[in-house]
C-alpha cells in the first residue's frame, strides 16, 4: 500500500535515528507508522481468529469419523460372526 500518490512510502527509522524532520512531521510520520501497524494486526487477528481454527479442527473429525463410519459400517454388517 502505498502511502502518497507518487508511490513512496513512509520509511521505518530506528529509535534515536534523526529523520531530518521537524517535530511536528515526526509525530505524523510516526502516528502513520502505528496506525498501519495496528490495521495489520487487526487484519491478521481477525484472519486467524483462534475460535475459527478449533471449529475447523473439530468438524474436520467430526467429518472423518462420519466417512470412516459410512464406509466401515457395511463391512462390519457383513462379516460379523452371527
Amino acid at each position: 500500500m502505498n502511502d502518497y500518490q507518487d508511490g513512496s512510502e513512509l520509511a521505518d527509522v530506528v529509535e534515536g535515528e534523526e529523520t531530518g524532520l521537524d517535530d511536528e512531521a515526526e509525530r505524523k510520520r510516526r502516528a502513520k507508522l502505528e496506525r498501519r501497524e495496528r490495521n495489520v494486526r487487526l487484519a491478521f487477528k481477525s484472519a486467524f481468529n483462534p475460535h475459527n481454527v478449533t471449529v475447523i479442527i473439530a468438524s474436520s473429525v467430526v467429518f472423518y469419523l462420519a466417512l470412516a463410519w459410512l464406509f466401515i459400517s457395511p463391512m462390519i454388517e457383513a462379516f460379523w460372526p452371527w
